[in-house]
């Protein structure tokens, strides 16, 4: 059982307990005992959030990725990231409006993106925009972990990601969109529920 444990924090990195207990149906107070038993034994290491401590196998992740995983794991901030992805720059009226959330959600999740140096906040004459700060350095860890964000369209929409955004081919991507095409259009409804790029 303490295998169970370990593999799944190397497959999911950036999990917390109930996460690890909902997953792998394994009882909260038997995970916290296997929990205590790896640090021990330095085979995990565990990182205090704003809610939750994560876990994360010992050497495996980088500081920086520990530090995006940490809020990207989170529903709205990852929508975020996976909208200026696509977008490139965003305003907060239109995350407001495509991901159907408050300003003042949109605000606070954004507010935490810029302090873990994900998104970037600028000024476009008068308006003020969003965009992330290094979009390929983001794109890299959402792909490299997008098994382990537990959202069931990360790895649909980096699919798209490297299938088509990597050599920019119509061609391929009219191919690519032609075998996906209701899938492609799930995603965007069920994340972004009102692209106004649509």
């Amino acid at each position: 059982m303490r295998r169970v444990v370990y593999n799944f924090i190397l497959k999911y990195p950036g999990v917390y307990l109930r996460e690890i207990s909902r997953e792998t149906m394994i009882p909260k107070s038997t995970i916290e005992y296997h929990l205590r038993y790896l640090k021990k034994m330095d085979l995990i290491v565990a990182k205090n959030g704003d809610r939750y401590t994560r876990y994360y196998v010992s050497g495996k992740i980088g500081r920086e990725h520990k530090k995006a995983l940490s809020i990207l794991r989170k529903k709205t901030p990852l929508h975020i990231a996976l909208f200026l992805s696509m977008c490139h720059v965003s305003t907060r009226k239109e995350l407001c409006h495509d991901l159907e959330k408050s300003a003042s959600t949109i605000s606070l999740h954004l507010n935490k993106l810029i302090e873990r140096d994900i998104v970037e906040k600028f000024h476009d004459g008068n308006m003020v925009k969003y965009r992330l700060k290094d979009e390929k350095a983001t794109d890299k860890i959402l792909i490299q972990y997008k098994e382990s964000l537990l959202d069931r369209w990360v790895i649909f929409f980096f699919d798209y990601v490297d299938f088509v955004r990597a050599d920019k081919s119509l061609l391929r991507f009219m191919f690519w969109l032609g075998k996906n095409e209701d899938t492609f259009e799930k995603l965007l409804n069920d994340v972004f529920p009102h692209p106004y790029h649509a």
